[in-house]
C-alpha cells in the first residue's frame, strides 16, 4: 500500500511539473529590455496638471477605510514577502517561471501584469496580459535592476525600479521608464528619486511620488510621451498610493490624505 501511495505521488509531481512546462513553453519568449541608454525619440504630446482640493491627517493604520470611504479599488492582487503573502494568487497565473517565484500581481484599467523573482524586491521577470487573459508580453528587466509596478498604455510600457520602500540614494533607483514596445527601445527615462513604487497613468501623464528620510517628498506629473517634466507638487510626507477616481486624484500619504483635480491641458 505504501509503496504504491508513494507511486501515485511521484506521478502526480510528474504531471504538474510537465503541465508546468507546456504552459511555459507557450509564452512568449523574454524581451531582454536594453540598458537605459538606448533612447529613441518621438511621440505625441500633452498632459495634466493637477490643481489641490483638500489636505487631511489619517491614522497611518487606517489605509483600509481610505480605500473604502473614497470608493477606490486597490490594484494588487497578490504580494508574496518573505514571511507572508497578501491576497490570492488568480488562477491564471504560473507559480513560477524561469525557476522564480510568483512575487506580485497587480491590475491596471486595461491589464494584470505578473512579478517573478527572487523576492519582492528583486522582481527580474515581468509578464504581461493581453486583451484575451492571455501572456502577450514577456519581459527580463535585468537592466534596470528591479519591476517594481508598470502598466501599458498606447503601444508603450512604463515601469519603475524602485527596490519596495528603501530610499533610491545608492542611485539608479526610483526612476521612471518609457520603452517603446514595437522596438523594445527605451524613450525615456526620469532621473532617479522620481518613483516610490505604484504609479498613475493618466492621460498623456504618468504621476508618480517619492519620498524617504531626510529626503523631499513630493508628486510629480510626467508628460508620458515625450518624458518632459510638467508639474512637481511638495507634501508633508511620502505618497504610497496614487489613485484616479472621475476628474480627481486620491494620494494616500504615510500620514496624509490628499485630493487632486485633474486638469487636461490644451
Amino acid at each position: 500500500m505504501k509503496t504504491t501511495f508513494r507511486f501515485s505521488l511521484v506521478v502526480a509531481f510528474l504531471v504538474v511539473g510537465l503541465l508546468t512546462a507546456v504552459a511555459q513553453e507557450k509564452l512568449p519568449s523574454p524581451v531582454v529590455l536594453p540598458d537605459p541608454p538606448s533612447l529613441i525619440e518621438g511621440g505625441q504630446s500633452g498632459s495634466i496638471t493637477l490643481a489641490h482640493v483638500s489636505s487631511k491627517p489619517n491614522k497611518i493604520i487606517d489605509e483600509e477605510n481610505w480605500w473604502k470611504t473614497n470608493g477606490l479599488k486597490k490594484p494588487v492582487v497578490y504580494q508574496r514577502f518573505p514571511a507572508v503573502a497578501r491576497g490570492e494568487i488568480p488562477t491564471s497565473a504560473l507559480k513560477t517561471y524561469q525557476g522564480l517565484p510568483l512575487v506580485a500581481v497587480w491590475s491596471t484599467s486595461t491589464r494584470r501584469f505578473f512579478a517573478y523573482g527572487e523576492q519582492i524586491y528583486e522582481a527580474r521577470y515581468l509578464l504581461v496580459e493581453g486583451s484575451n487573459d492571455g501572456i502577450e508580453f514577456v519581459f527580463d528587466a535585468t537592466a534596470y535592476g528591479t519591476v517594481a509596478w508598470a502598466d501599458v498604455a498606447d503601444g508603450i510600457l512604463y515601469l519603475t525600479n524602485n527596490p519596495g520602500n528603501y530610499s533610491a540614494a545608492d542611485g539608479g533607483g526610483a526612476r521612471i521608464f518609457a520603452i517603446d514596445l514595437k522596438s523594445n527601445l527605451l524613450k525615456w527615462a526620469s532621473p532617479e528619486k522620481i518613483c516610490k513604487g505604484q504609479f498613475a497613468v493618466i492621460a498623456g501623464s504618468v504621476v508618480c511620488g517619492y519620498g524617504f528620510t531626510g529626503e523631499p517628498d513630493a508628486i510629480t506629473v510626467w508628460d508620458r510621451f515625450s518624458g518632459d517634466l510638467i508639474q512637481t507638487i511638495k507634501l508633508k510626507t511620502a505618497a504610497s498610493w496614487i489613485i484616479e477616481r472621475k476628474d480627481q486624484l486620491f494620494v494616500r500619504c504615510y500620514n496624509t490624505d490628499e485630493v487632486f483635480l485633474i486638469e487636461i491641458r490644451d
